[in-house]
């Protein structure tokens, strides 16, 4: 069920929507006990798998360049609101020049997720992963090569459906959020 500015969800109230995918919507709230605004993303079910997955992850990672996980609610996940746009947003607009391509890089890189988590949106699984095959380090060296590729050419390395996902690296120096993305 879409919110709209002014609904509530326990102490949040909604500003805004800023984003929507397979696996829900995003929206600018404010916390009202921390007064502070925070991004809300909200499952389009009632806290899935993929979902629980996703804030273990998120929960488990502590690292500059990865968003904080607040709160969780039944069906919910409150994380830092960053403002910016996404790093798909800025792809879209053209292609990052190589030397700012690099440092991003550089900041997504160190903010790798722990061994043994599978988390991703399918056009960045490694072809083994999207077939629910073991993984291990290269599934992520996979989606860092996709991720770098778009980068520096502007373009989507493959082309067709995808399935909606959320990735948690936040590259920094106005690269923008990846955690309010959906």
């Amino acid at each position: 069920m879409p919110l709209s500015p002014g609904d509530r969800i326990g102490p949040y109230q909604i500003a805004e929507r800023i984003g929507a995918g397979g696996m829900g919507e995003v929206y600018r709230a404010a916390d009202t006990r921390m007064g502070r605004d925070v991004a809300l993303k909200v499952s389009s079910e009632r806290f899935s798998d993929r979902f629980s997955r996703e804030v273990h992850a998120v929960a488990a990672l502590n690292h500059p360049n990865v968003c904080i996980l607040h709160d969780v609610g039944e069906n919910y996940l409150v994380m830092e609101m960053i403002e910016g746009p996404t790093l798909a947003e800025r792809i879209q607009r053209r292609a990052i020049p190589l030397e700012e391509a690099l440092g991003i890089a550089r900041q997504i890189a160190a903010a790798a997720t722990q061994a043994g988590i599978i988390l991703g949106t399918a056009a960045y699984m490694a072809p083994e992963q999207a077939r629910g095959k073991p993984v291990d380090k290269r599934a992520d060296i996979w989606a860092f090569g996709v991720v770098l590729y778009e980068m520096v050419t502007g373009m989507g390395l493959f082309q067709g459906e995808e399935s909606g996902g959320s990735s948690v690296s936040r590259p920094q120096g106005g690269s923008g959020p990846q955690c309010g993305s959906a």
